[in-house]
Formats: structure tokens, sequence, C-alpha cells
């Protein structure tokens, strides 16, 4: 199942409050029949920080927040409740729990739209992943092609989600709902566009969750195609001293791979490369790992454990390793892509983009 659907709406973004500037926010609603309480959380955080009595059909709140905290307030039934969202600005709303609509400012009345067509995606992978995982198969054919359409389906609903956001960024430059969606998918767009949307000059800019994206960007700043790569010198696993310029900027296409023995989804993605490595490496495409490993004896086996023929090496310093702050490595699995002259063509190849990228280059 794809988790990320799932979280999307109740794990957007680590949205917390706007800093210095408080402002009173109010909201009066009504419920439906047998909702006796309505929570209200900061969008994007688990805990429920209020909860009102409903009486007669009708709530109202009142709490000085924060200007511009991303608030959701929800119910919840045996038939899955409502919820609706807001931004705390100053202005007053009123909020609908029968059918999720709200009445504000502008940019509030927005902002829960774009949730609620989040929370309906999210609804549809749920009811997909369901309804998929039902079915009998019969064999480890049917398994795999089951799997496969489970994976499209899911892929599909992402990817609809992503345009959702990305239209919501580029529609409303002149308020602060950018900041409730650039964190969720700054990691699927490529640098120009992420710098493009982490301007300045916006006011939405100044918002604390923009900080993850700023870091993302800090980072990319020092790895993003078009730069030549820094030559570091590390450990290979024999414990002789290696620099990265001993295989990049030859004359061949060379994959940095940033993994570690205990991060997962690197070993997850280890298969891809090694395919890669062995269907390329005869046309001369190498492959170098960087380990943030701390432990030697781990780094070790899992080179041997996951195939890797290829040089690695590692200062053995964990995320406090050189590798992370020259390329400004903030998650791993991690790579770069150079050409014969070291300069970076793509980053962050995972899965099948690999295969897909080497079968550009190499013509097969």
């Amino acid at each position: 199942m794809n988790k990320r659907m799932l979280t999307l709406v109740t794990l957007l973004v680590p949205l917390c409050a706007m800093g210095q500037e408080m402002v009173e926010l109010t909201v009066s609603g009504t419920a439906p029949e047998g909702v006796d309480v309505v929570l209200m959380q900061r969008h994007g955080q688990r805990d429920v920080m209020d909860s009102v009595a409903v009486v007669n059909g009708e709530w109202s709140y009142k709490r000085t927040l924060e200007k511009n905290t991303f608030m959701q307030m929800r119910t919840e039934t045996e038939e899955g409740g409502q919820a609706v969202y807001l931004i705390a600005d100053g202005i007053h709303v009123t909020a609908n729990m029968l059918d999720g609509t709200v009445t504000g400012s502008e940019q509030t009345m927005r902002y829960n739209n774009i949730c609620r067509q989040l929370d309906d995606l999210s609804a549809e992978a749920f009811e997909t992943y369901t309804e998929l995982q039902a079915k009998t198969v019969a064999s480890d054919k049917e398994m795999e092609e089951l799997m496969k359409k489970m994976d499209n389906a899911m892929k599909s609903i992402d990817q609809r989600g992503d345009s959702i956001m990305m239209d919501a960024i580029k529609q409303n430059q002149d308020n602060m709902i950018p900041a409730a969606f650039i964190g969720q998918i700054c990691q699927q767009m490529d640098y120009e566009t992420l710098k493009s949307v982490i301007n300045p000059e916006k006011d939405y800019y100044h918002h604390p969750a923009m900080d993850q994206p700023k870091r993302i960007l800090a980072g990319l700043e020092k790895r993003h195609p078009g730069l030549p790569f820094t030559d570091l010198t590390m450990n290979d696993a024999s414990g002789s001293p290696r620099k990265l310029s001993e295989w990049c900027g030859r004359g061949q296409y060379v994959l940095v791979d940033f993994w570690a023995s205990w991060c997962t989804p690197c070993r997850r993605e280890m298969p891809f490369v090694v395919a890669a490595y062995r269907k390329y490496h005869q046309k001369g495409f190498n492959v170098v790992g960087i380990s943030l490993d701390k432990n030697a004896e781990n780094w070790k086996r899992a080179i041997i454990d996951t195939n890797m023929d290829w040089p690695n090496i590692s200062d053995l310093k964990g995320w406090k390793s050189l590798a992370a702050s020259t390329y400004g490595i903030m998650s791993i699995p991690a790579n770069i892509l150079l050409d014969g002259e070291g300069t970076i063509i793509a980053i962050d190849l995972r899965g099948n983009a690999l295969a897909e990228k080497l079968r550009e280059i190499y013509g097969y």
C-alpha cells in the first residue's frame, strides 16, 4: 500500500505557527445529529489540541494563535466523520461539519477546498487498495500482476495529488497556501522549480513550514545538475585512502551513490543499481558508493550482502560524514550521476529511473 497517499492530509506537512504576530481565531459551526464534539488540531500534527462540545447541532470556538497557523477541525463518527481546514488569519470562520464547507477569508476557503480534494484522493487510495487486496490469486504470476496493478494505481493517485498541490502553489502566490504544500512535494521538484517557489519576495517564504524546503534547497545548491563534482578523500573497505577523482571526471559516466548499511530504503534500491552496473559496466559505466555508516563491520558486510562489485569509500562518521556536508545530503538513498567531464547531469535516480537514464545515454 502506498502509505504516503493514505496519510497525505493527516500528515500534510509539519505546519506550525507563523511566529510572532498573534490573532484571535473564532469559528462557529454546525454538526450532524449524534455528533457531540468537534476536535481541533494544528494541521499536520497528530495531537488534538482542543475540543468543543456540540449543543443542539451547533458549536463555537475561540483561541489566540500565532498568525497563519494551519488548522484542522474534525468530527469522528462510525461513518468516518468530517473534516474542515482553515488558516488562522484573524477573520471569523463558519464551518459546516455536515458537508465540509467553510466561509471566511478567501485563502481559508481555497485552502479548505484543496485539502478536501486531497481527502478524496486519500479515500480513493484506501478503497483501491482494499479492493485489490481482497482479490484471490492462485499463482505467483497472478500475484505479480496484482502487485503491479496495485502499484500503478497508487502511482496514478500520487501523481494526481502532486498535481493538485503544485497547482495550489502556483495559483496562490499572494497568500500563505503554498507554505502548506511545498514541503510535501519538494522531493518531486527539480532544482529550478524548487528554487522558483522558495521565493524570498513572497510572504509565505517566512512561514515556519518553509524551513524544511529551505534546507532541502540549500542541499541541492551543492549538487544540482550543471555543477562539477567536488573531490573527496576517504578510506575504502581495506582502510586505504582513495580519492573520488580516481573514478570521476575521467571520460566515463559515474554514479556516486550515498547509502548506509542501516538504511532499509537504500538496501531496497540496491538491486536497481546492481542491475545497471552489470548491464553497462562493460561500456565504461562505474559506480562509487559513499557510505554514511559508523560501524566498519556492518558496512563491509553490507557491501558483500548486496553484491556491490564497485568501489566503496567512507569516513565512518555517519551523518557527520564529509560527504554529507559537501553534497548537502540530508536523506538517503541519494545519488549523483556524472558525465565524463565530472559534471552532474542527474540526481536521485531511484528505481527504474536509473535504468531509463542509462538507456538514454547508451542507447539500449
